[in-house]
Formats: C-alpha cells, sequence, structure tokens
C-alpha cells in the first residue's frame, strides 16, 4: 500500500480537496472553501496546511467565528446542499462562537464541516490558554458544546484517527435524511502529528446524491387524502430544491382539478430573478415590469430570454414612476444620473437580477456612464424601501426607486422614466379557476382605489391578458 507522510492537518486539507460534486453536468469542489480566525489551537497546525492548499481550496479570513460559520451554512442552503464550507477556528470562546450557527444547521439539516482547535492530546501543558478546567472530568473542552448540536462529532487525539472520522463525516454532510453539521475537534499537538498517510485516502472522489424511493404506503395514503381534499394546499419544504423536484412539484400543482382552489405562495425576488425560476418551473406566476418610452433605455431582451409566445400570456398588472430618490429638496438640484456621478455624490444601487438594475444599466449606457465612475455602484440593497431608507439615513446622497418610497420617507423624487408591471403566467393557467379570481380582483374596484392612493402609481388595464409579443410593443 502506498502511503504518504503528512501531518494530520495537512492530511485533512488534502482531503477535502479531493471531495468533488457534479452539478448540471460540471464537476466542482465539493467545499467551496474554508472560513478561518487563527489563533491558539490552530495556526500551526491548519493554517500551516490551508496555505499549502490555498490554490485549490481558498481560505476565507473572517472577523467574527459566529457571523462566518453563519456565512457558510448560508452558502450551503444557497448550494441546494451540492456544495459546502468548513469553518476552522481556536480553541475556547472563538469554538464556541460557532455554537449558534451550528444550531442553526442541525435544525434545518444543512451541511457544515466545522474544525475547532481542542486541547492538547497528551495532556502535558495543562492548563493551557482558554482551557475550561473541570474538576470532575478530565476530558471535557470548550468543544463538547458541539455535541448535542452535531449530526456527527469527534475529538482527533491521534493522527491516524482523521481517517475513519472524515469518512464518517462525509456521510453524513451527503446524507439527504441525517445531513447536518459535523464537529471534528482537532487537538492542536495532533493536528501537527506526522502520519504515513494510504495514498487512496486522498483519491478522488465524486458525490451525487442518493434517490430514495418514497414508502408505498404512505405515498398510497397521501394520494387519497389530495384525492379526497376539497380545498388542497401545498406545503413545500426545502427538500423539494434539494432534491430538484420542483418542476415535478408545479407539474403536479398545476394538473389538480380547477376546483382545487389551490392557495398562492408568494416569494420577493428581482424581476429576471423570478422569470428564470418560472421558466425553470418552479413557479406559476412571476413578477416583472419594463421600462416605457420616456427614458428612451427599455430593452426588452433580457425578459423575453426566459419567456415563449406560444407557452405564456402576460398579465397588465399596474403602471409606476422609477427615478432618482434623493434628501428632502433635493438640496443638489439632481435631474439624471449623470449629475451623481458628475458631482461624484454617493449613490446606492440595486442588486444584480432586479429588474431595477437593469433599467440603471441602460441608462448609465445611454448617457455614456461608466459604472466605475459612480461612487456606490457596487453598493446594493434588495429592496426600493431599502433604498430610500439608506438615503434618508445619510447612507447615501443618491438611490433609483419608487416614488412611492420615496414618499413613505419624505424624500425627494425625481421621475425618470415609467414602467409597467406585468405578471407572466402559462396560457393554458390562464382559464383555470385560480387564475379568473386573480384577474377578476385586479380588474375589481377596490384594487383600483388601492392603487391609486399610491404616489406614483396607476392601474390603467390591470387585469388585461396579452400575448408576449405585447411586451416589444410596450413603449
Amino acid at each position: 500500500m502506498s502511503t504518504i507522510r503528512l501531518t494530520m492537518a495537512q492530511a485533512v486539507a488534502r482531503f477535502l480537496t479531493a471531495q468533488k460534486t457534479e452539478i448540471d453536468g460540471k464537476i466542482l469542489p465539493l467545499f467551496g472553501g474554508v472560513w478561518a480566525i487563527f489563533g491558539h489551537g490552530n495556526v500551526a497546525g491548519m493554517g500551516e496546511a490551508l496555505h499549502g492548499v490555498r490554490e485549490t481550496l481558498p481560505t476565507f479570513r473572517a472577523h467574527n467565528e459566529q457571523g462566518m460559520a453563519h456565512a457558510a451554512v448560508a452558502f450551503a442552503k444557497a448550494s441546494r446542499r451540492r456544495r459546502m464550507m468548513a469553518c476552522t477556528t481556536s480553541i475556547g470562546p472563538g469554538a464556541t462562537n460557532m455554537v449558534t450557527a451550528a444550531a442553526v444547521a442541525h435544525v434545518n439539516r444543512l451541511p457544515v464541516l466545522l474544525l475547532p482547535g481542542d486541547v492538547f492530546a497528551n495532556r502535558r501543558p495543562d492548563p493551557v490558554l482558554q482551557q475550561i478546567e473541570s474538576f470532575s472530568d478530565g476530558t471535557v473542552s470548550a468543544n463538547d458544546c458541539f455535541r448535542p448540536v452535531s449530526r456527527y462529532f469527534d475529538r482527533i487525539t491521534r493522527p491516524e484517527q482523521i481517517i475513519p472520522a472524515l469518512q464518517r463525516a462525509m456521510t453524513v454532510l451527503t446524507d439527504p435524511a441525517e445531513c447536518g453539521p459535523v464537529t471534528l475537534a482537532l487537538c492542536q499537538d495532533t493536528q501537527a502529528e506526522a502520519y504515513d498517510y494510504p495514498e487512496s485516502f486522498f483519491a478522488e472522489k465524486i458525490w451525487t446524491p442518493r434517490r430514495i424511493r418514497p414508502d408505498e404506503t404512505e405515498l398510497a395514503e397521501a394520494v387519497e387524502l389530495i384525492r379526497n381534499a376539497k380545498k388542497p394546499f401545498i406545503v413545500a419544504g426545502g427538500g423539494v430544491l434539494y432534491s430538484g423536484a420542483e418542476k415535478a412539484l408545479a407539474e403536479f400543482a398545476h394538473a389538480l382539478p380547477e376546483t382545487a382552489n389551490l392557495e398562492i405562495d408568494v416569494a420577493f425576488m428581482g424581476s429576471l430573478t423570478a422569470l428564470r425560476e418560472y421558466a425553470a418551473g418552479r413557479a406559476g406566476l412571476a413578477g416583472f415590469h419594463v421600462a416605457l418610452s420616456r427614458s428612451g433605455a427599455s430593452d426588452r431582451r433580457p425578459f423575453l430570454e426566459w419567456l415563449s409566445p406560444r407557452r405564456d400570456r402576460l398579465i397588465r398588472f399596474v403602471d409606476r414612476d422609477q427615478g432618482l430618490i434623493l434628501p428632502r429638496g433635493n438640496p443638489r438640484r439632481l435631474r439624471r444620473l449623470g449629475d451623481i456621478a458628475a458631482k461624484r455624490l454617493r449613490f446606492v444601487n440595486r442588486q444584480r437580477g432586479s429588474g431595477t438594475r437593469l433599467l440603471i444599466d441602460q441608462m448609465l449606457a445611454t448617457e455614456r456612464i461608466d459604472p466605475a465612475n459612480l461612487d456606490g455602484y457596487a453598493k446594493e440593497e434588495f429592496t426600493h424601501a431599502a433604498i430610500a431608507a439608506t438615503v434618508a439615513s445619510g447612507g447615501a446622497d443618491a438611490g433609483f426607486g419608487l416614488s412611492a418610497a420615496a414618499a413613505e420617507y419624505g424624500l425627494a423624487f425625481v421621475p425618470l422614466t415609467r414602467e409597467r408591471y406585468f405578471l407572466a403566467v402559462r396560457a393554458r393557467a390562464v382559464e383555470s379557476a385560480g387564475v379568473k379570481r386573480l384577474l377578476a380582483g385586479l380588474r375589481d374596484a377596490a384594487f383600483t382605489r388601492l392603487v391609486h392612493g399610491l404616489p406614483g402609481y396607476s392601474s390603467a388595464a390591470a387585469g388585461t391578458v396579452v400575448e408576449v409579443d405585447a411586451l416589444s410593443a410596450s413603449v
């Protein structure tokens, strides 16, 4: 058996680089990187080891252990558990700062590998800095806090113990049912101990999700319940996303009888993101907005990319004004985006993927303004209200958003464009009971009164169903 001599920490780093996953036909690293705060208990071992694999396994230096662990958990959720991250900390408070994030990952069954430093395995330096001194149990350390919030916990006191520990860790991290945080407490002297590891331990491994079939009896009972229900309501958890079953669920929901009176679940996201989810079958309706001709910057191509003239229809929703959101009284007399760049004022932008961000970029191109010359272009907020709040608090000199958001915070507003808001829907669903009720609500006088009470809004033609081709004519 061929072996390679490495420290235990080097073995951990090399093993993590060998773990892969396949997503959309591409082989990617399973671990997106390692979050790290180095100190007493991990700098000499894991610090040196991670530096050696920095080209293939990036290390992200953090300033708060709880924050970095939460970021790792969020990465796993955003990656739909197909990718994950690891976190390494010093012993003591540095380690226990991650307990809350471990609890979040535990209850949400999200994978994260926690690698806190631990006491000296040989116990010759005893007590050491930040060590818990228990006079009734010599095996206790700060990392025992992780036991109740870890799907798998181990303390590595010998370098060879990392072989079965990492293999068990990967089994848990990739299991669809047992998935959750794994804590491997790495004794600080053991991290630097060398061992002859088998080379096969570092062979590339491609992890694919297990597809477990449902129990036939339970499935039959669910079918019978749905068949006899007068008003079935679908509550779909993260498992639908993690198993890639969104399209199947959407098709199932559309296949229910029109009399089912299915409820609508609303998620808030940018226009292009919403259309992308809609095109993939993960949503039955998608809201998006396009600019009308006032700015001369309208471009429908990014929206048409996700729509099909044969498959889809558009529902007219509202028209509304967008423009500059400015401090009360507009003290700098701004009239266009170019004024912000010319006067070198601070700007707050919308996030990438939103329809407003696309409109901003189109208007900058029309005015021939390099985004690099707009101070704050990279500073993003996710809602119109957040843009207005940033300007109102003095965090920016100008933003771009809705007239209604500016009015809510008592700010000045300079209209730059009128835009039309549509709802994309499948053509086959237009005659369904649910969509008919939606159209009736949009045409109702109560909805008209509600919209007219919002600054800069109009409900003209709301509830009208048009062809996708009408998008190009909306000028």
